[in-house]
Order: C-alpha cells, then structure tokens, then sequence
C-alpha cells in the first residue's frame, strides 16, 4: 500500500487503497447528482466528492467497499479533502480485504481474551462477572459462567 491517506499534504497527489467509510448521496446547484464520501485506512480519514455520478456509481461505491482511487488533495473550508479523478473497485486480484483498512488493538484478541478470562476469575461481583461474559462474547467469544467457573478448577 502507498503512504496512509492522513500523511498526504494539500497539493499533492494521492493514490491507492482506501475503505469508503461512508457515502451519501447529493445533488449540485447545477441539479447533477454527487456522492460526499468519507474515506479511511490505518492513517485516518479524508472527505471527498465524486461528481457527477451514475446510478451505477451510487450503488458500487458503498460503505465497507474497498476501492482504488487517484486524486488530488485540496482544501476546502479549511478542511483537506480529496478531490477524486479516477476511481474503481477493488478486485480479488489486489489482493486488497477491508479488514485492512481498520483500526486494530494494541494487543492481539487471544491476549485481550485471556486478561479477560483472569479477571472473570478473581472478579467476586455477579454484575461485573455478567459484564466480562458480555465483552468475552463481543469476541466472538461463546463463553458462559459455567465454562469460565469449570476453567478455574
């Protein structure tokens, strides 16, 4: 991947692989219809528009799509945006996945699983043990109370 999209300056030119964050349709003074999308990597975000869209684009470019986008990078409102040129999705051939794209925890989730589970463990509250079960399961963690208590012994 190039450099993330938050290390582009104003003037330059940007391409690569971006996650569309979000896009939402507009329509110009001029009545032609436009997408306002925001884009992301690890980096950050930058707002773009794509003009003059099809109906096709409005339903290609949609959230949690990855894409391949030349542009340049210009200020609006005080704010950098990115002012989009050429644009296309990503294919299976990039080798490209959104999971790319997105935040992740300083710590792997078999580690976070594990700290977790010890303080389950010495945790002497029922609510605050509910809680743990609930946040081991936002993992994608099927733990209960009873496979926790039986991991103790």
């Amino acid at each position: 991947m190039t450099q993330g999209i938050a290390n582009v300056s104003v003037g330059e030119q940007f391409e690569g692989f971006l996650l569309i964050k979000s896009a939402e349709k507009g329509v110009a003074s001029n009545g032609k219809p436009f997408l306002t999308i925001i884009f992301r990597d690890r980096s950050g975000e930058i707002d773009a528009k794509l003009w003059e869209i099809t109906k096709d684009d409005e339903e290609v470019f949609t959230p949690e799509s990855v894409v391949h986008v030349q542009g340049d990078i210009r200020q609006f409102r005080g704010k950098a945006q990115l002012n989009v040129r050429q644009i296309r999705l990503a294919t299976a051939a990039d080798g490209i996945h959104p999971e790319d794209f997105m935040e992740k925890a300083p710590i792997p989730v078999e580690e976070m699983q594990e700290y977790m589970t010890k303080l389950y463990l010495i945790c002497e509250t029922l609510i605050f043990k509910g809680l743990f079960v609930i946040l081991l399961r936002s993992t994608n963690t099927n733990y209960s109370h009873t496979q926790l208590r039986l991991k103790s012994s």
